[in-house]
């Protein structure tokens, strides 16, 4: 599980250079929450970033139930 954490931690670091400017900017309002999951190039990563939360809460609790057994 280490492993997997510090991959992705790794990958988070090079998040903002995937984020720069594209072309687009501004048809959905900029900096705001319809912007990020609207426009594809945002979304893509939006939807990434959940399922990677959702895996991590859904072992995590994986776990916690196994070791109360």
């Amino acid at each position: 599980m280490k492993k997997i954490f510090a991959a992705f931690s790794t990958l988070a670091l090079f998040l903002p250079v995937i984020a720069l400017a594209h072309p687009g900017h501004g048809e959905t309002g900029g900096f705001t929450i319809t912007h990020y999951f609207l426009e594809p190039v945002h979304a893509v990563i939006s939807i990434g970033v959940l399922a990677l939360v959702v895996f991590m809460i859904k072992s995590l609790n994986g776990k916690k139930a196994s070791q109360k057994k």
